[in-house]
């Protein structure tokens, strides 16, 4: 029946009563997916504003539609769904025509997946807390795809296209660890999404099909297959008549341009990286961010959130300029310095006179020297410290 059922639309066009039956049969209707918010970047600031660090598991930066450049969403509307303004909850002639042709191949051999669905799949993926739940997320089967189908029409009842287009943009992985199309025009050309050109939008509307095999990080090969997706959206939108052919040729001259902006983030890369681990220590051993250590660690990674400090930077100037007149970094003596507001207790500074960092050969240190063992640090309390 639902062979049946799935063939008639890919021969007849529009599937029409078909479609009606199969759907029925297999209870395709419409169900509501829970849309946990996808994974933002934690920013720690100083008392003046200023940032100090960065913390994230996906670098992604939530922009509104309005913020991405238009010929981004024509290419990635061209490329990866063409009638997505057209066809309702589901692509029919799309979907229906690669579950035919992947059973009569005994493989997936098509995927047909709409702009919505491919939003259902990361959503699923993004907010699967095992291993498990992950790999039914991206399994090749039938009741996944199925499912897909049943949330996607929950969607495209729920929001208007251009919600789902933007929530879309802002999930999907880019390469490069660019989550979303803000971070991934950060990453791939130092530009905000809102001022991609025409090859660059469509290099990142080429990307999302394959983001680990066209990862330009990885070296030639990648960036390679990355520009041949570039030419082929190109092709794809002059096709289409979003632009013409001498904009198209003209795009697919230049070259890939990529820049490999490197993504900030962690206290190793902070310009105060003592307070940003004491920070990182609090919020992770504070039970007001979450029951477990586990709930913790993924709202400060996950969560988005902008934590204000107390840090003074003239105060944690002062500091370190007081530490490098007696001890150096190359000394064998390690000096170490906190600026507490006597009444309030607010921390204006934490300095030391070594670097914070992994390799010991460059005298760094890899620990919070300036705090105790109850705040993150390796001594048990601040006249051991002292001594």
């Amino acid at each position: 029946m639902l062979v049946a059922a799935i063939a008639i639309p890919a021969v007849g066009g529009h599937g029409g009563a078909g479609f009606v039956a199969a759907a029925d049969e297999v209870n395709l209707k419409p169900v509501d997916l829970a849309e946990p918010p996808p994974a933002e970047v934690t920013i720690v600031r100083d008392a003046k504003g200023g940032e100090i660090a960065r913390f994230y598991e996906e670098y992604r930066e939530i922009v509104g539609l309005d913020e991405i450049a238009e010929q981004m969403r024509t290419a990635i509307v061209a490329i990866e769904d063409f009638r997505f303004y057209e066809h309702g909850a589901i692509d029919v002639e799309g979907t229906l025509r690669a579950l035919a042709t992947n059973l009569q191949t005994g493989r997936t051999s098509q995927g047909g997946s709409s702009i919505t669905q491919q939003y259902v799949k990361q959503v699923l993926l993004n907010s699967a807390g095992t291993e498990a739940e992950r790999n039914a997320a991206i399994e090749a089967s039938y009741a996944r795809k199925l499912n897909e189908l049943r949330y996607a029409m929950g969607i495209e009842q729920k929001y208007t296209k251009d919600q789902i287009l933007e929530k879309y943009l802002n999930i999907a992985y880019f390469g490069a660890s660019a989550y979303g199309v803000e971070a991934a025009a950060k990453r791939f050309f130092g530009v905000h999404a809102a001022d991609l050109t025409l090859a660059q939008a469509a290099t990142l509307a080429g990307a999302v099909q394959d983001p680990n095999a066209t990862d330009p990080n990885l070296g030639p090969e990648h960036r390679e297959r990355l520009l041949h997706r570039r030419n082929v959206v190109l092709n794809r939108m002059a096709e289409l008549g979003k632009i013409t052919a001498a904009e198209a040729a003209a795009a697919k001259a230049t070259k890939l341009g990529y820049k490999g902006t490197r993504l900030p983030g962690g206290c190793e890369a902070s310009k105060y990286p003592y307070f940003c681990l004491y920070v990182r220590h609090e919020i992770l051993s504070n039970p007001d961010f979450g029951r477990t250590a586990k709930a913790r660690l993924a709202m400060l990674n996950r969560g988005g959130l902008t934590i204000r400090t107390t840090l003074d930077p003239v105060a944690q100037a002062a500091a370190e300029r007081a530490i490098k007149r007696y001890v150096h970094a190359s000394d064998r003596p390690v000096a170490a310095e906190a600026l507490v507001q006597p009444g309030s207790g607010a921390i204006r500074a934490m300095a030391a006179s070594r670097r914070y960092g992994p390799d010991a050969r460059k005298n760094e240190i890899s620990y919070n020297v300036v705090a105790d063992t109850a705040h993150g640090g390796a001594v048990s309390d601040c006249s051991r410290a002292r001594r």
